[in-house]
C-alpha cells in the first residue's frame, strides 16, 4: 500500500511537470542562430532578429528598428542560460542600445 501512495504522489508531480513544460512551449518555435546555437524563440520571431543577453536571467529576442530595438520576447538559448554565456574565455560582442 505504501508503494501505491508513493507512486500516486510521484505521478502527480510528473503530470504537473509535463503540463508546465507543454504550456511553456505554446507559441514558440525552434531556431538556429548565425553561430549555430539552438534556440527556442517566440513564434513571432523573424530571421533577422537578434538574441541578446541582458541583465536578466534569460536571453531576449530583439528586432532592430530605426531607433534602437523592439522587444519581441524571452527565449531559451542552449548553453547561454543563467550566466553560462560569460562563464568561459570566449569574447562577446557588446553593444549599448535602446529597447522600445
Amino acid at each position: 500500500m505504501k508503494y501505491l501512495k508513493r507512486w500516486s504522489k510521484d505521478r502527480a508531480k510528473i503530470v504537473k511537470d509535463i503540463r508546465l513544460a507543454a504550456i511553456s512551449q505554446v507559441d514558440r518555435g525552434l531556431a538556429n542562430t548565425a553561430k549555430g546555437h539552438l534556440a527556442l524563440v517566440p513564434a513571432t520571431a523573424k530571421k533577422r532578429d537578434v538574441i541578446a543577453i541582458v541583465a536578466c536571467s534569460f536571453p531576449i529576442v530583439l528586432r532592430r528598428k530605426e531607433r534602437g530595438y523592439e522587444y519581441i520576447g524571452e527565449c531559451y538559448l542552449h548553453g547561454f542560460m543563467d550566466g553560462e554565456a560569460f562563464a568561459g574565455d570566449e569574447e562577446h560582442e557588446v553593444e549599448e542600445c535602446s529597447i522600445q
